[in-house]
């Protein structure tokens, strides 16, 4: 691809710590060649804190979605919009272990069947709107985001999670304690970028391999970072991966 000297010269003038914004056709290249936006596995929907007597309203996924906690602390994921005239469940009422609609009192259990009808004797069969599978671990809701069924019909049900979330054995102990969030707003990355940028260690000593003061682009001299990283695959449990990085500072070596 050719890139014009003033293009060049800016861009040597921007410096580190202000990167240009990317060239309009490399980002439609980009684009263009990029899979779905979200890979299945379990997402971050909730903290389990959030859930306290009344639904909450979540976008997430690319989806509107509602999250409640029934009576009996089950916790239910669905489509935040009823499927029968598109009120926002959010705005209902735990009932039980059900969820009831605000505008006409449709009443939907956490697997997203209608349990109830007020003005109808029976419920037709198969009346339901989309569920999510979910798990609640160490403080958080999750759900399985399954690509197929994101993209199918909305009253259809979920297949089974090919896998559960893994126990983390600190957590459960109480060696890995929770100090603080930190959310570092919007990264204009894929999410699986995060996952194969781990298996190109051949990068990690050119771009990361000084030191900067932090939050600025000025090298501390005399130290540099040394990576020895490994990647693998896991054959006992396909939807995984390893990676180790063993990163050593030299001092003025």
């Amino acid at each position: 691809m050719l890139v014009s000297l003033d293009r060049v010269l800016s861009r040597v003038r921007s410096g580190r710590g202000t990167p240009l914004p990317p060239e309009p056709d490399t980002e439609a290249a980009r684009l263009a060649g990029y899979p779905g936006p979200f890979p299945s596995g379990w997402y971050v929907v909730a903290r389990s804190s959030e859930l306290r007597g009344r639904p909450l309203h979540v976008r997430a996924l690319g989806e509107e979605l509602v999250v409640f906690r029934g009576e009996s602390g089950k916790v239910g994921v669905l489509d935040a919009h009823c499927p029968h005239l598109g009120a926002n469940l959010a705005g209902g009422e735990v009932e039980g272990d059900c969820l009831k609609c605000p505008f006409h009192h449709w009443t939907f259990d956490a697997c997203g069947d209608v349990a109830k009808i007020p003005y109808a004797e029976r419920v037709p069969p198969r009346l339901r709107t989309r569920s999510w599978p979910v798990e609640e671990r160490d403080g958080f809701v999750f759900v399985y985001y399954d690509v197929a069924h994101a993209q199918g019909r909305r009253d259809a049900e979920p297949s089974a999670p090919p896998y559960h979330l893994p126990t983390i054995e600190g957590i459960e102990t109480g060696a890995l304690v929770h100090r603080g969030d930190h959310d570092h707003g919007v990264v204009r990355m894929h999410l699986l970028e995060f996952c194969e940028n781990s298996a190109d260690s051949a990068h990690f000593e050119p771009l990361h391999g000084a030191m900067f003061l932090p939050w600025t682009d000025k090298k501390i001299p005399g130290l540099r970072v040394h990576h020895d990283a490994s990647w693998a695959r896991d054959d006992s449990h396909p939807h995984m991966t390893w990676f180790r990085n063993h990163a050593m500072i030299e001092a003025f070596g």
